[in-house]
């Protein structure tokens, strides 16, 4: 039989008897992962503690309006710049007006007449008129008698007339017997007694003045100026 010692000591070692203090070691450990165990099933079914869960709750959420994202198929062109044009400035309107006919001597001295009136210089236009009548004084029986009777013309400021071959003195040649009776009462009121109205039927070359582009202002100065003066008609 052996001694209670030696037994003791063989026990502890041989691997195969487990000793006392072992198998309370290894009590507490697996106590220990058991509990461990049990706590975190109970934070993950019923405090929500899930580690993922929490980081993906406490992440900002991101909300991307339908709206606010745009597809461009193709690039937007350029707006194109666009120049202001100038103001178009539209000219007065003006007219033409031929004035007459007058004999050559009469149309010079109505075109200067009508510069001086700050009219623009009239065009000569020649003219051809069919006259009817005419204002004659005469014949007169030699020339001595015709050249008295053409002073005394001048001295009465008469100064459209003509000498003739044939001694006598027209006044004037006239399209229509009325045109010859208003230019003879004319002549009568500075004291021309002896003039007549006779009936002649010839082809005259008179000359017109042609003004043109004349403004409504101007065209009015002539209206003034051409007052009993021969007519007055548009080109």
């Amino acid at each position: 039989m052996k001694n209670p010692s030696t037994l003791v000591k063989d026990a502890d070692l041989d691997p195969s008897v487990p000793s006392e203090r072992g198998s309370r070691a290894w009590f507490w450990w697996l106590t220990s992962l058991l509990l461990v165990n049990a706590a975190l099933a109970f934070a993950y079914h019923f405090l929500d503690a899930n580690p993922a869960a929490s980081a993906r709750a406490d992440a900002p959420a991101l909300v991307v309006a339908p709206h606010s994202i745009t597809v461009s198929a193709t690039p937007t062109a350029p707006t194109p710049t666009t120049t202001a044009m100038p103001a178009v400035v539209t000219p007065a309107p003006t007219t033409c007006w031929v004035w007459g006919p007058f004999s050559n001597t009469q149309a010079e001295a109505f075109n200067t007449q009508a510069q001086s009136a700050s009219l623009p210089a009239a065009q000569g236009q020649p003219t051809q008129i069919t006259a009817s009548h005419v204002i004659s004084m005469g014949p007169y029986p030699n020339r001595a008698a015709l050249d008295k009777k053409v002073n005394e013309l001048k001295r009465m400021k008469v100064t459209d007339f003509a000498v003739t071959d044939k001694l006598t003195i027209s006044l004037g040649i006239f399209s229509s017997e009325t045109a010859a009776q208003n230019q003879f009462k004319a002549l009568g009121k500075l004291g021309i007694r002896s003039a007549k109205v006779l009936r002649k039927d010839t082809v005259l070359n008179k000359t017109s003045l042609r003004f043109e582009a004349l403004t409504d202002a101007q065209t009015s100065l002539l209206k003034a100026l051409a007052t009993d003066l021969g007519k007055l008609a548009p080109c």
